[in-house]
């Protein structure tokens, strides 16, 4: 009888096949008009740089090794296994995917970025038409007191800087769109993470950076989450290999469900989040943990 495909069995295959379509299509159009180089000018032995198809190689390892094979990637690329794994022992070929990857996970950080502060700014929006007009309409967290731009007057800056209370400004502007990680709708926040799994973690790497740095915001801690439950939901690998990627990430793991406690514990909490935030935080940590200990004790 033929094993089932790990992800086939969740729904995971269909995802699977549309990123790496959507991948494939995106690295296409970024090598459209890929000038390869030529030997033409160029001393004998010296480097020339990589021929097309050895650079969309590069772009597909953005994909090994959680959703594509090395095997994979030499059909994708069109050329044959053994010369992918001679590029994969090099340098050069080494050092150019780390980069690519990691700077498609910056881009895809900024904006996740944007995203998580859209939401902050519809959220800071909502409180400013409950509260009464002239009352200054922010969220204090540990890291700051969380403010609108249209907000921030001199005389309020000045007032909060005498208390010595840091201001954490959100630029809520028509001109943020020109900000490098605007972002038309909050919605792609949920819409990348559930993506990210698939990436190496290269990719991975800034991303995470980057909700580590806003945890102060329930958006980064509840995009964590999200995280946390498709990356178990759709990856075809072993249960022991999903323990030691468990056990690598414990510490990341520790620090956001201390956050969460945190948030849950705060007296002013389901005010200062709202009922909804609150109950989501409240069940995405439950969840977490039994889910958390159920993979170190398989």
């Amino acid at each position: 009888m033929k094993k089932q495909h790990a992800d086939e069995s969740y729904g995971g295959g269909k995802r699977r096949s549309k990123i790496i379509t959507h991948m494939v299509e995106m690295i296409d159009g970024t090598l459209k008009n890929y000038k390869e180089p030529v030997r033409q000018g160029t001393a004998k032995g010296e480097p020339i740089g990589f021929s097309k198809k050895k650079m969309k190689a590069a772009w597909l390892m953005i994909l090994h090794p959680y959703c594509l094979s090395l095997k994979d990637i030499a059909n994708l690329a069109d050329v044959s296994a053994g010369v992918l794994r001679v590029w994969c022992h090099r340098d050069d070929f080494n050092q150019e995917w780390i980069r690519i990857s990691h700077e498609y996970g910056e881009q895809i950080a900024t904006r996740i970025k944007g995203s998580i502060y859209e939401e902050m700014i519809k959220e800071l929006s909502k409180i400013a038409l409950r509260e009464r007009p002239g009352k200054l309409v922010s969220i204090p967290t540990e890291r700051g007191m969380l403010l609108l731009k249209r907000h921030l007057s001199q005389n309020v800056r000045k007032t909060l800087e005498k208390r010595g209370q840091k201001i954490i400004e959100i630029d809520d502007g028509p001109d943020r769109w020109s900000n490098p990680h605007a972002t038309v709708t909050a919605d792609s926040t949920h819409w990348f993470m559930e993506q990210l799994p698939w990436f190496n973690d290269e990719v991975q790497g800034p991303i995470l950076q980057m909700l580590e740095e806003n945890m102060h915001m329930t958006g980064a801690v509840t995009a964590y989450y999200t995280l946390m439950e498709t990356r178990y939901y759709w990856e075809d690998v072993s249960p022991y290999r999903m323990r030691k990627r468990e056990i690598r990430g414990l510490k990341k793991t520790k620090m956001l469900f201390g956050i969460t406690i945190d948030m849950l514990t705060d007296p002013r909490g389901r005010k200062k989040w709202g009922e909804e935030a609150y109950a989501e935080l409240a069940t995405s940590l439950k969840e977490a943990i039994n889910q958390t200990l159920d993979i170190l004790a398989s």
